[in-house]
């Protein structure tokens, strides 16, 4: 299982530079259509080799697995958010790139062997402010009478998992449950950067 997997980290690594040539606006729309097609194979063999890995209670394995996923889903959805800003859909590629920066911190948080990647959240900050007119965000504040824990289903308050790090190939999450929201504010750095003001004329 391992062989397995260091075989495969060696093939993405070969791929790789291809991979981060098509990341560039000016690439051909249909170079970056034929990347996010082998993207979404490399990604099917990392999903089966994390559920391998926890089919035999290999924690690590899993987490590398999970790392790789989360890597190669970066890659896809900066080439998605290309071929939407292209096909003039701003709203969809701007999703794109929230989802890429998000699968950039869960490699991360995952395991090191995505630590080479450490330096990919600034270009993808710079995509940001560069593809993008500023934007502005909504943050509710709320009360939150029950956070349930998505390793355990306990609540999270009263189990031992840390919200933000990963179990065994599966990031700890809290489902928020019961919760009253008191207001809405205006911010310039939200929790999540997909609360976006539209304006409408």
């Amino acid at each position: 299982m391992q062989d397995n997997i260091l075989r495969f980290i060696d093939v993405f690594n070969e791929e790789l530079p291809d991979l981060l040539g098509s990341c560039y606006l000016a690439r051909p729309k249909e170079r970056q259509l034929i990347a996010i097609e082998m993207l979404t194979s490399l990604r099917d063999e990392a999903l089966n080799f994390k559920q391998e890995a926890l089919a035999k209670k290999d924690d690590d394995l899993a987490n590398v697995a999970l790392s790789l996923e989360k890597i190669i889903g970066m890659l896809d959805h900066e080439l998605k958010m290309y071929v939407a800003l292209k096909e003039d859909k701003s709203s969809e590629a701007w999703d794109y790139l929230v989802t890429a920066q998000d699968c950039l911190q869960l490699a991360l948080t995952a395991h090191n062997r995505a630590s080479s990647f450490e330096g990919y959240e600034k270009h993808l900050l710079d995509l940001e402010k560069v593809l993008f007119p500023k934007q502005m965000f909504l943050s509710p504040g709320m009360v939150v009478k029950s956070r349930i824990c998505s390793i355990c289903g306990q609540e999270y308050d009263e189990c031992e998992h840390v919200k933000g790090r990963v179990y065994s190939g599966k990031p700890c999450v809290t489902q928020l449950k019961d919760v009253e929201v008191r207001e809405i504010s205006i911010v310039d750095e939200p929790a999540s950067k997909r609360r976006r003001i539209f304006f409408v004329k």
